[in-house]
């Protein structure tokens, strides 16, 4: 049966976000939502935790006893439609933001990030004046930035949480420490974040440095999130299209990419030091 199969695939995930969200905002406990469906707490636990996908049928009974309806409903069905593909390519801001939606729950499940991130600093290291900058730059509108950096930043909290931060591994460009976005001053407390987060046992940053011969870490950003041993996700995006990769030859191949960029890259020792001396250029 293929809702036996969707084991934490982000479309999975996504839509198990959407039902435990939608429950909580009745105020009602899993069991009693489990009683009012006729199902089984524990299937509707593994509904809202990703490890399974509703058939559609169900789904929409789930999403319409919890009242969801309108746009929210019709993107959970969709995405229902067709959980198990192996590659989920996103156009434009509609569907951006379900993928959004997505990597943000991926992010939460995972026991291991890996982010390549050759020209920015990675989104889960980026302080809130940073991000500001990106967006104003980008020309996000006005009204919207302030929402869209108060949702960057609290990403973050996968790092930082008490229980089981995510063990993260970041490559980062030489480039992505020397550009001024949000001007020198900006630049400079973001380069400080970046040490006061590298001296958490959970992360490990590594520089590669302008003047290497060709490596992926060249081919663009890349983040790979490990929900457990058999289930690892790649994110790629851009600025008009966001892409999961999930296929094993595909993973396989972004894994192999990720060790070619740490061998040309600087250990987390060498790494810290780089980044105090350019944030001192910086200050």
């Amino acid at each position: 049966m293929l809702w036996c199969m969707s084991r934490n695939t982000p479309k999975a995930t996504a839509i198990g976000g959407r039902i435990r969200a939608a429950r909580q905002a009745t105020g009602k406990g899993l069991r009693e939502v489990a009683r009012g469906l006729g199902i089984d707490h524990s299937k509707l636990s593994r509904y809202e935790n990703g490890e399974r996908v509703p058939p559609v049928t169900e789904l929409a009974s789930i999403l319409g006893y919890l009242g969801v309806n309108g746009e929210e409903r019709e993107d959970a069905l969709r995405m229902a439609e067709d959980p198990e593909s192996s590659s989920w390519l996103a156009v434009g801001l509609p569907e951006q933001r379900l993928q959004t939606a997505a990597l943000i729950e991926t992010e939460g499940l995972s026991s291991n990030i890996t982010d390549v991130a050759p020209l920015v600093i990675p989104g889960l290291l980026q302080i809130g004046d940073y991000v500001r900058g990106i967006l104003r730059a980008a020309g996000a509108p006005p009204e919207e930035i302030a929402t869209r950096v108060a949702v960057r930043v609290g990403r973050s909290e996968v790092l930082t949480r008490s229980h089981s931060p995510v063990q993260f591994t970041a490559f980062i460009g030489e480039a992505a420490l020397r550009n001024h976005i949000g001007g020198p001053e900006v630049m400079a407390r973001q380069l400080e974040h970046l040490l006061v987060m590298g001296a958490r046992p959970n992360i490990n940053l590594h520089v590669f440095k302008i003047g290497t011969d060709w490596h992926p870490g060249l081919d663009g950003p890349v983040v790979l999130l490990t929900i457990d041993k058999a289930t690892t996700v790649v994110f790629l995006e851009n600025r008009r299209s966001g892409l999961f990769l999930q296929g094993e030859e595909d993973v396989a191949a972004y894994k192999t990419a990720v060790e070619k960029v740490r061998r040309v890259s600087l250990d987390p020792v060498q790494s810290t030091e780089f980044i105090e001396d350019v944030a001192k250029q910086m200050r």
